[in-house]
């Protein structure tokens, strides 16, 4: 089955002081505070340049990064295809609780990239795509969006 499957990735943390950074694919972060928002997360995460944009849940209520006996902020990557590699969490220094953050997968991505969706002819002088009549930018997953990939019929 060719159908993509977004990534999903939850960072656990049990802490109720401190900060640190979270990396993907060579990129970081600024600190976040224990006690950050899913907003806070979001932002930062989508700072990244290796990163589009992500879906963010927290297990807390009001959202917090951490707190004590632990808490999990739910990734969803939406714009990233495939089996992606994990967040990585620098520069811990987490305080209370039992001071600890780790970052699983909860489901691992699939799919995979074509040169213009499959569907056009990439400009290599621009980097852009030249679209095929009836096909325009998708979002990854063959929806109208902003990759300018050629990916989504626009045939209504």
């Amino acid at each position: 089955d060719a159908t993509p499957v977004k990534e999903i990735q939850v960072v656990s943390c049990d802490a109720t002081a401190g900060s640190f950074r979270v990396s993907f694919r060579g990129h970081s972060t600024t600190d976040l505070p224990f006690d950050a928002s899913d907003v806070n997360l979001r932002d930062a995460l989508e700072s990244i340049p290796t990163i589009g944009r992500v879906k963010v849940v927290s297990s807390e209520d009001p959202p917090s990064l951490c707190a004590s006996g632990g808490a999990t902020s739910t990734i969803t990557f939406l714009t990233e295809l495939g089996n992606l590699p994990l967040l990585l969490l620098e520069g811990v220094s987490l305080s209370g609780g039992a001071a600890a953050a780790t970052v699983t997968t909860s489901a691992g991505g699939k799919g995979y990239l074509l040169e213009c969706g499959g569907k056009g002819k990439c400009d290599k002088t621009t980097g852009e795509c030249k679209c095929w009549p009836n096909w325009g930018s998708s979002d990854g997953y063959g929806d109208p969006g902003f990759r300018g990939d050629c990916g989504a019929s626009v045939v209504v």
